[in-house]
């Protein structure tokens, strides 16, 4: 890389140190003359120099230096800090789910129904595990062993598939080398296969979830594009099940279309959901599938015992808050809590509200209060947040069960289990989703004018009739803002490429400057020419005025293809070169 003042970074600095300094000059050469028509063609031509210079400058100024590094060896790095930025994200989901302390419960898993599974052949498996030899602990072990390296986990809800993903992430990180793939967890719930192809989700996915990847690797894709075509991801492809129904089969039909054949894989789902897709679509090629097992009250017993507060010595022995229930499912294992205590998410629930000597798990075995198994995992799911939260007191365990009700009401509402941050907008009401932007707007727009305002104001220049236009003004971009959001904005992200949406942009502008114009024609002497300098004269044609500014910079956004809910990365300039020329 060259250096000095060759450097483009350095040239682009001083580039901007002296347009920086040239504004301020500007500013207050502007401020020494009083004639506004001088003033304005001296801004129009200073502007016409600058822009025919900037144009000589960039035809002059020859390619951006060249890249300080091959391209292998920058994607090799950006490979490096991606793992160390999954590390770090999953590491402090492990420790906020406690999985370390002292150690997740070990579900067993066993080879799932060979119809689920590819032919042995495409497989080439290893010997099949006899049942329950397998511990979730071994899934790094046996992932690599595979030769395929392609791997189906089906399990029941709250069996362990999302704790296995993870485990199976941090553990792959771990042995994992300098430049090596690296396992990134993809919720599958925001992938709709009808609409995008799988690696141009993960591509997306992986660019708005760490943003230095949205750079360009090359003249066509990003790196996170780059890192996927190269093998360097290794996709964890997490709620198979999550999708809707109707595209099971397309899903699967898209991953084995998309992906390399020797691209290692990793997929959880749940069994009903997975055969379904295998029905209606394909199986997952090379891949091994395996099933979770239940608990056995054996494994809970000893995982509950760990992970209580020990009671006072009794005689010598040892014993936790959760013993004297344990001995009684033990003599009465028809117990509904047996049942409950075979799933590990209950069993990872039944820790958190019992954790500590507060409660007394001894209430779970009170048959009136707790007829079925599903009253017990009702009562430990509505005692989870109470626990969860229990050192912010009790104003910050209420404050929390509303907004994770609010959460769940729309999760219910879009029928989904899954809610990005991005779309969280999206639960404001609506009259504050539509006019938060003019809101904005106001602020923005004072900020920049009141200082001028009140400067005029101290030398005895500002007027009534000053103040009340520039209130009008901002009135009117409020409007302008809101109606803008509402109508010229898509409704949800991607490129404008369909012609209806433009022909409904131009309508609705045309209506609306139409109104704007009659109403400037009613408000002041403007019916046939539009005049620079003092315009109005009135406070009407100001808020008019701002509210068509407005309107028309909300399409300008429109046209470029700003949605009016935008996600990561919609923005066409965001993208490749034909995005942002566009925009």
């Amino acid at each position: 890389m060259s250096g000095g003042w060759r450097s483009a970074r350095l040239r682009r600095r001083v580039a901007f140190g002296v347009c920086g300094a040239a504004l301020v000059a500007l500013a207050a050469v502007l401020r020494t003359i009083d004639d506004v028509s001088a003033a304005s063609v001296l801004v129009s031509v200073i502007g016409a120099v600058v822009s025919v210079a900037a144009l000589l400058a960039d035809v002059l100024r020859g390619d951006a230096d060249p890249l300080p590094r091959p391209a292998a060896e920058l994607r090799h790095r950006a490979a490096d800090a991606l793992a160390d930025a999954v590390r770090e994200q999953w590491a402090a989901e492990f420790r906020l789910r406690r999985l370390q302390d002292p150690e997740p419960v070990d579900v067993r898993w066993i080879a799932a129904d060979p119809r689920l599974a590819d032919h042995p052949e495409n497989v080439r498996r290893i010997p099949a595990p006899r049942d329950g030899e397998r511990q979730l602990g071994g899934i790094v072990d046996a992932f690599a062993a595979a030769p395929g390296r392609r791997l189906v986990v089906l399990g029941g809800p709250g069996s362990g598939k999302s704790v296995l993903a993870l485990r199976f992430t941090l553990g792959r990180l771990a042995v994992r080398r300098p430049g090596g793939a690296v396992p990134v967890i993809f919720p599958l719930a925001g992938w709709d296969p009808r609409h995008s192809g799988l690696r141009d989700w993960l591509a997306e996915r992986l660019a708005a979830e760490y943003r230095p990847l949205a750079a360009l690797a090359d003249a066509r894709r990003t790196m996170a594009r780059a890192l996927l075509d190269t093998g360097l991801v290794l996709p964890v492809l997490d709620g198979f099940d999550e999708l809707p129904q109707a595209v099971y089969g397309e899903a699967v039909r898209r991953v084995n279309a998309e992906l390399d054949d020797d691209l290692p894989l990793l997929l959880t789902s749940r069994p009903q959901a997975w055969a379904t897709a295998v029905d209606e679509g394909d199986v997952l090629t090379a891949a091994q599938v395996v099933k979770l097992l239940p608990l056995d009250i054996g494994q809970s017993a000893a995982y509950l015992e760990r992970t209580a507060r020990p009671l006072p010595a009794d005689g010598g022995r040892r014993a936790t808050v959760w013993t004297p229930v344990l001995r009684y499912l033990e003599e009465e294992p028809g117990h509904p809590l047996a049942a409950v205590l075979t799933v590990p998410l209950m069993v990872a629930l039944a820790r958190t509200v019992y954790g500590d000597r507060s409660r007394d798990p001894a209430e779970l075995l009170d048959d009136a209060r707790f007829e079925s198994a599903e009253r017990i995992e009702e009562h430990l799911l509505e005692a989870f947040v109470p626990a969860a939260f229990h050192d912010t007191g009790d104003r910050g365990a209420v404050e929390a069960r509303r907004r994770l009700g609010a959460l769940a009401r729309e999760l219910q509402k879009r029928g989904t289990g899954r809610l990005g941050w991005w779309e969280l907008e999206a639960m404001a009401p609506r009259v504050l989703r539509v006019y938060a932007p003019g809101l904005v707007a106001i602020a923005a727009t004072a900020v920049l004018l009141v200082p001028g305002l009140l400067s005029r104001a101290s030398a005895d220049l500002a007027t009534v009739e000053d103040t009340g236009s520039f209130v009008m003004n901002l009135v009117g971009q409020t409007l302008g803002y809101s109606l803008g959001v509402a109508f010229l904005l898509q409704p949800v992200a991607g490129r404008v490429r369909r012609i209806v949406f433009l022909r409904r942009q131009l309508a609705i502008t045309t209506a609306a400057a139409g109104v704007l114009w009659a109403g400037f024609a009613l408000g002041d002497d403007l019916r046939f020419g539009y005049r620079f300098g003092a315009v109005t004269d009135g406070w009407l044609p100001d808020m008019f005025g701002g509210c068509l500014f407005a309107l028309l910079f909300t399409l300008f956004f429109g046209i470029a293809g700003l949605p009016r809910r935008p996600v990561p990365l919609s923005l066409p300039w965001t993208g490749d070169h034909r995005g942002r020329a566009a925009a």
